[in-house]
Order: structure tokens, then sequence, then C-alpha cells
């Protein structure tokens, strides 16, 4: 029997135990007042409605202040800091042996360094807010949306490139003027990721499971398709402007970037099928996963000397004094 207090006085704590031995499941709790003992024991008017705030905590059999959905997202940020702390040692690397080949890093490699700098940070953050929300149960709510805002930047940044490069720079338009006209586009997408993340935020959560729960989600998955759709027509496009080589790299550019823009919608929509307590791990970790992924694939397209992307692209050209880039459009000597 709860004791509610009165004129804004919160009520004693009262304290429970739950146990069960299946599978784990969402709970969900009702109020009761059916004899009106709470509505009886108002002073004046007894004809009205009332307004109960509520604050409930939940414990596990540990102690741990984590439901059954984030046991696990903790080792899962952990490991994937690691594998991204060493591909940004590798990668470092790897850049500046290219520096010491062409004399300066092309903008490409520098907005891949970036974005994979935003997704870092953006676990740094979240393993923050667990560590915290695992002792009381509250976390840093700043450092979590933080989180989530520069996890979903990370991924614009992705897009971008990918599509950037499908519609020809570097590869046939060797000027960085002639990409300007994806600027405005990209920023619109930016504010739209950023907004979502923001209402995704602000939604009440007594029937969320995932962060991507709802309309935000299905908002998102028709965003990445509309991208994929404008990569497509890139690569159509640039097919009909080079030659074997060109083709050579577009064929395999192709099939991974189809495979970024379409993994989320993939993802989201056989998420919908699992427990509600599965969604959450299964959504967040294939999708840190896929970005990860595609970060070790980008940096070794990027990196790699001998691969066909460095061979018909800016990068594949000094950028000492006296030596040309040969692209698909025109030849520039600087």
């Amino acid at each position: 029997m709860l004791s509610p207090g009165q004129f804004g006085i919160w009520g004693p704590w009262e304290v429970g135990m739950l146990y069960q031995t299946v599978r784990s499941h969402i709970w969900y709790f009702a109020l009761s007042d059916c004899p009106d003992e709470l509505l009886l024991s108002m002073p004046g008017n007894k004809n009205f409605s009332y307004t109960v705030d509520y604050e409930i905590r939940w414990r596990q059999f540990d102690d741990s202040e984590l439901s059954m959905e984030m046991r696990y997202m903790p080792m899962a940020t952990v490991l994937a800091l690691l594998i991204l702390s060493a591909m940004a040692c590798w990668f470092a690397a790897k850049s500046q042996s290219l520096r010491r080949t062409v004399g300066k890093l092309h903008p490409v490699v520098r907005s891949l360094l970036l974005a994979m700098g935003l997704q870092w940070t953006s676990q740094a953050l979240h393993l923050l807010h667990l560590l915290d929300y695992q002792k009381d149960g509250r976390g840093l709510q700043l450092a979590d949306g933080l989180a989530e805002v520069l996890f979903m930047l990370s991924q614009v940044g992705a897009a971008s490139l990918l599509i950037a490069i499908a519609q020809g720079y570097s590869l046939v338009r060797s000027k960085l003027g002639e990409v300007e006209l994806l600027v405005p586009v990209v920023v619109v997408v930016t504010v739209l990721h950023v907004a979502l993340v923001a209402i995704g935020k602000m939604q009440s959560e007594d029937y969320k499971y995932h962060e991507n729960e709802g309309l935000v989600g299905w908002i998102l998955l028709l965003v990445r398709l509309s991208l994929f759709v404008w990569f497509r027509s890139g690569i159509h496009q640039l097919r009909a402007t080079g030659g074997m080589k060109l083709q050579s790299f577009l064929q395999m550019f192709e099939i991974v970037g189809s495979a970024y823009f379409l993994a989320f919608p993939t993802i989201f929509v056989l998420v919908q099928v699992l427990a509600p307590y599965l969604q959450h791990p299964v959504l967040q970790t294939t999708l840190l996963a896929v970005q990860t992924a595609s970060w070790l694939w980008l940096a070794d397209l990027f990196l790699s000397k001998r691969g066909s992307y460095f061979e018909i692209s800016e990068l594949g050209a000094s950028m000492l004094p006296g030596v040309g880039f040969h692209g698909y459009s025109h030849t520039k000597v600087m």
C-alpha cells in the first residue's frame, strides 16, 4: 500500500522485490485506487480527478541499475573503443606514410579522420554515461545526448564521403569547388539527423524499446533510402565517364556503399520481430559494427597505395610541384 504525500511533498519509499525464473520480460505496473482511499484523504471537494507524480527505482539481482537490454552495453562499448583506438593508430601510421609520398593529405583522408574521431568521442561519452548509470540509475544525460548526436554525425560523415565520391569527387571532378553543390544538401541532412536525435530523446520512454523507436526510426529509414538512391544515381552517371580501371573500382565501391546505406533500414525492420528486451542491444551493436567496418574499409581504400582508388584518383597524384593528376576529365599541373 503506497502512502502518497500531499501538497507537493513526496511520500515515503516503498521497497519490494520481484522474482522470476523465465526469460526476461518488460514489466508494466499500474497504480490503483479503487476504494478511493487516496481521494477521500484529500482535503476539500472530493469530486475531482488528480495527477500523481511517481518515481520508480529498479535494481538487478547484482545491485546494478542497468536493465537487462543494457547489461552488456558497457562491455560492447569498451570493445568498440579498443577497436577504434587500434584503427586510429593504424590510420595515423598509414597517413604519415602517405603524407611522405604525396606531400600532404587529401581532403577525403582528413574528412575520414574527423568522422572516425566523432565516433570515438561518441563511444567514450556513452561509456561514461553507462558507468555512471550503473551506479545511480540516472547517468550523465548531457553526455548521453551528446554521444547520440556525435554518433549520428559520424554516420552522416561516412554517407557524405560515399556520395561525394559517387558524384565524381576526386575521380572526375578534380577541383574541390565543383563539389560545392553537395554542401547545402549535406547540411540539411545533418540538421535533420540531429533534430531526429533530439526528438527521440524528448519522447516518453514508457513505450520505447530502443533509441529509434516509433516515427523517428521510420523517418531515418526513409532518409537513408533517399541517400541510397542518390548514391546509386551518382554511380550510374559516373560509369559513363571512365575507362576499365574506373569501372573495376566502381563495381566494388557500389556493392560496399549500397550495403552501408541499406544497413540501417534492414536492421531496423528486422529488430521489430525480436523480443522487446533484445531490440536495443541488437540494433545498437549491429549499427556500431557496421559503422566501424565502414571506417576500416574506407581507410584501406583511401590509404592503400596499391589499390584501384589510389591509382585513378587524386590521391595517387603527388602534391609536390611538377607532378600532375591524370584524371578522367582533364589533367591539371600544380
